[in-house]
């Protein structure tokens, strides 16, 4: 039997206070229909990723989406030369991000400029800094090179999703417009969802995955 939004609420709000990297104290819940919201604040980017990570370890979340903003707490405050200084170490000493990325700081907000050729590293760019005490956000203006005919993506996106087990292929519809995957439908699970959106991302050429997942009640 489904679960009531009240009660699924309760769940969720449960499993973040189990959750000890993350102070459920600045978070408020909502849930609709089995989707479910995040607002308020957190202390670091790692208890944001550690909050929606909660929610999804929760039966009966549809869709999830965080609201939640960073407040730097006292202990972790650096000025932005510190944080400069320690995005560039970061970032010149991480085997999967090229030499020509670069970071800038201004009021502890980190850009990260340059060129790649794969979302991952984009991804473990921004993923680098965002962990770094003192950042209070993070605008990833890192340019993805397009390496096929977009007009193949289709194709490649729709042969990966079947090929993998767990990413629930046949049950996503897959839309391309030049660079952009979009993955809509339904889903088993979250983890089919992530794997389903690594899948899109890995395919050369994809330059931005639009995710309209839901899981299946």
């Amino acid at each position: 039997m489904p679960k009531s939004d009240l009660q699924l609420r309760a769940d969720i709000e449960a499993e973040l206070a189990w959750e000890p990297s993350v102070n459920p104290a600045g978070i408020t819940v909502a849930v609709e229909q089995g989707a479910v919201s995040l607002h308020g604040v957190v202390s670091s980017f790692p208890a944001k990723w550690a909050a929606e990570d909660a929610v999804m370890r929760v039966a009966g979340a549809r869709t999830i989406v965080q609201h939640l903003s960073i407040a730097v707490t006292p202990e972790h405050r650096r000025s932005d030369a510190e944080i400069q200084n320690a995005a560039d170490h970061q970032l010149k000493w991480d085997v999967f991000i090229p030499p020509h990325v670069r970071a800038s700081v201004r009021d502890s907000v980190v850009t990260l400029q340059g060129e790649v050729t794969w979302n991952f590293q984009r991804s473990a760019a921004e993923r680098l800094v965002q962990s770094l005490a003192g950042v209070s956000e993070v605008i990833n203006e890192l340019v993805l090179r397009s390496a096929v005919n977009t007009g193949q993506l289709k194709n490649l996106v729709e042969r990966a999703l079947r090929r993998q087990a767990r990413a629930d292929g046949a049950a996503i519809r897959v839309t391309t417009t030049g660079g952009t995957i979009t993955l809509s439908g339904y889903v088993s699970s979250w983890a089919s969802a992530k794997d389903a959106k690594h899948v899109a991302w890995s395919i050369p050429g994809v330059t931005a995955v639009i995710v309209q997942l839901s899981v299946k009640p």
